[in-house]
């Protein structure tokens, strides 16, 4: 057999077992071919394709290099050589690469997109949009083309346009499992849960090794609540790929539950998050391809919702997280924090999700943005969400400067070091992966967290956390992770919402003016078990009435809790329906319309609520406030004492209880309280004190910063 049929023989071996995706042997085949047949291009990327596939990048990339060698305009070849520099973490270099592809006079629409491909693989997904949309135009026919469009569609914030290019792209090609995996990631950031597990199940059944497939399904699951269904897609993924960090560090931050089961022994449940947080940091002391992308892929955000001291467990992951994230920052040519000297006016940066009509804006950034001394104060706005509104307009016009996704990591760091900023604040980590990770980084000479999630960050990389004079307990210092300010009053400067009222239709709520009616507006999630006994009690203390529920977007967790109560009642010998309700989510007219016809609003246990205690107050509408162990927990008790109406406000299961049945059966104290908060809730809008202590405190720190 003479070399060439050899070699002809080892290559479709290597094909073959590209095919099975073991890669070890086709990589061990084309090395065969190349050495038989050096100059044999197809056997040169195939063996970079093995050489991708097992994550060795430096081999890859010198084996592309060898491809181009013989074919200087070789797109594909090129190609490698720019994700292998993305994967190296050379990103200068993967940009220069990228550049030059666009150069090549790419022909073939099978050339547009891998030139797409390697945008992707940077995060410059406007450009690798371009490059699917010129291949769609090249063959209008060609599936991955489309399929890789829904991608780039979907990381652009276009779920709805993603949708319809994957639905392009199955029409053309029903089996390729790249395009369901797509389509699963689109619907489930459209919250159509169940069809996005539709979608991952095409996906497995084409292609049962897939990873990417099987976490995509598991993080649907856990969105439903679905821990069990969550934790067994995980450990398939890692049985199919072991070093898959998103998947490891899913495993850890899945094990907090979004609503808790009453039997949920939450002690030990506390216990294993701290040994699986234990065992992740032990196998992240080495760094693993692609690790910082599983920073943010599941939060520990619903931790907040145990009310327990959590900031042992959060500092664990905090640690981890800013390690993960240092690494990433020291492989990068980025420019240190400011350090020159400064004019005078503090350069404060804020990184939000949340620059939207939104609670995190409504509550906190909006005050600042329309109330700070902008003689002393510059503000720069980076919105790494993809929400867009008449707020995020007033917004961009009303700062020094406004940077707007979506962009990749990368993109958002040198937005941000461009800025020169004395102060980098972060109003809501963990409410978000990209702020997450971004806040996990050192970008400024001071950085500040505040209570847009009101909860320690646990962040080595975080100096302050600003709260309110009017939310913490005597002992919250030890509390935080970071050096806590409080600042005057309520700690933000707010407006009445402006909405206009529409009143509730009986027919739908149940209304019955001989009943009281008793709202209860948390998400299901700030409902914990062991305050279920509260409800029933009230039920007791007060016989027939009407508690509202409201049905969270995700309809499956309202329905946990809706199964936790009717078992609960039903233990002592009740039934749930004669006295609670799960009506659908209000917008906010009609949800004001509701608080005006309301008797009183439950406070939730432990996780309390502000926006909601504002909105109250707007309607006259008294609440039954709970004053918790930490900031989380004290919102709305803040509020009410605000207002000087601390007999509002219960610090015991018991004094809840009685205050719920005072309220709800005494017209004239009810009355009362009507008239207190209608004459005092000025006072809670417009308050300006916490705007210029928060104006010294960036002064203060700017000359002296804590980094």
């Amino acid at each position: 057999m003479s070399d060439f049929d050899t070699a002809r023989a080892l290559f479709f071996d290597g094909l073959d077992a590209l095919d099975r995706r073991d890669f070890p042997t086709a990589e061990t085949q084309f090395r065969a071919t190349v050495a038989l047949l050096p100059r044999s291009l197809p056997a040169l990327l195939n063996l970079a394709l093995a050489q991708w596939e097992q994550k060795r990048f430096a081999e890859c990339r010198a084996t592309a290099t060898l491809a181009i060698g013989i074919d200087a305009h070789n797109i594909e070849a090129h190609a490698y050589v720019a994700n292998c520099l993305v994967r190296e973490g050379d990103r200068t270099a993967a940009r220069a690469v990228c550049a030059e592809l666009v150069q090549l006079d790419p022909k073939t629409a099978d050339d547009h997109t891998a030139i797409g491909n390697a945008f992707t693989r940077l995060g410059h997904h406007r450009e690798a949009l371009a490059s699917y949309d010129r291949a769609i135009a090249l063959d209008p026919r060609h599936a991955a083309a489309h399929a890789n469009r829904g991608n780039a569609l979907d990381r652009l914030g276009r779920p709805d346009d993603a949708l319809a290019a994957f639905d392009r792209a199955q029409a053309l090609d029903p089996g390729l499992p790249e395009s369901w995996i797509g389509r699963g990631n689109a619907l489930s950031r459209l919250r159509r849960f169940g069809d996005a597990l539709a979608s991952y199940a095409r996906a497995i059944a084409l292609d049962p090794p897939s990873a990417d497939a099987r976490l995509g399904r598991a993080f649907a699951h856990y969105l439903l609540g679905d821990s069990e269904a969550f934790e067994a897609d995980v450990r398939t993924a890692l049985a199919r790929v072991p070093d898959d960090v998103r998947a490891r560090w899913a495993l850890a931050l899945g094990r907090i539950p979004m609503v808790r089961t009453s039997d949920d022994d939450l002690d030990a449940g506390r216990a294993d998050l701290a040994q699986e947080l234990d065992t992740l940091t032990t196998w992240l002391a080495v760094e693993r391809d692609g690790e910082q992308e599983a920073v943010g892929a599941v939060t520990p955000f619903y931790l907040a919702y145990q009310e327990r001291p959590n900031r042992e467990l959060l500092e664990m992951h905090g640690t981890l997280a800013c390690r993960v994230m240092s690494r990433w920052q020291d492989r990068r040519p980025i420019a240190p924090p400011r350090d020159s000297p400064r004019t005078g006016v503090v350069e404060v940066g804020i990184v939000s999700a949340h620059i939207y009509g939104q609670s995190v804006w409504e509550a906190i950034l909006k005050g600042w943005v329309g109330g700070l001394d902008r003689d002393r104060i510059r503000l720069h706005l980076f919105n790494v969400g993809h929400h867009h509104d008449a707020e995020t307009a007033w917004a961009r016009n009303n700062v020094a400067s406004f940077e707007d996704g979506p962009r990749g990591l990368a993109e958002w760091v040198d937005a941000i070091v461009s800025k020169r900023l004395d102060i980098l604040v972060y109003p809501e980590i963990g409410m978000d992966p990209v702020t997450l990770r971004l806040a996990s980084l050192r970008l400024a000479p001071t950085q500040v967290a505040t209570w847009g999630h009101p909860e320690t960050t646990g962040l080595p990389s975080i100096d302050w956390f600003l709260s309110a004079e009017a939310f913490e307990p005597p002992d919250a210092q030890t509390h935080y992770s970071e050096r806590l300010l409080v600042l005057p009053n309520l700690g933000c400067c707010c407006a009445p919402s402006r909405v206009t009222s529409i009143a509730p239709d009986p027919a739908v709520f149940g209304l019955r003016s001989d009943l009281p009616l008793l709202l209860c507006p948390g998400a299901p999630f700030k409902y914990a078990p062991e305050h279920d006994e509260v409800l029933v009690a009230i039920a007791r203390a007060l016989g027939a009435c009407r508690m509202v529920f409201f049905e969270f977007h995700a309809r499956a967790l309202s329905d946990r809790l809706r199964h936790r109560l009717t078992a609960r009642f039903a233990r002592e010998g009740l039934r749930f329906e004669d006295y609670g309700m799960f009506v659908p989510w209000q917008a906010a007219p009609a949800f004001f319309g509701l608080m005006e016809k309301a008797d009183l609003l439950l406070d939730t246990i432990g996780f309390s609520g502000f926006n909601t205690a504002l909105q109250a107050a707007q309607c006259g509408l008294p609440i039954v406030g709970w004053e918790g162990r930490f900031l989380r927990g004290r919102l709305a008790s803040g509020v009410l004492h605000r207002m000087g109406l601390s007999d509002l406000v219960a610090t015991t299961p018991e004094a809840y209880v009685a205050l719920a049945a005072r309220l709800a059966r005494d017209s004239a104290y009810r009355q009362d309280c009507r008239s207190r908060i209608a004459a005092r809730r000025d006072v809670l809008f417009g308050d300006t004190a916490p705007l210029r202590a928060l104006e010294q405190f960036f002064s203060r720190v700017a000359e002296r910063p804590q980094g």
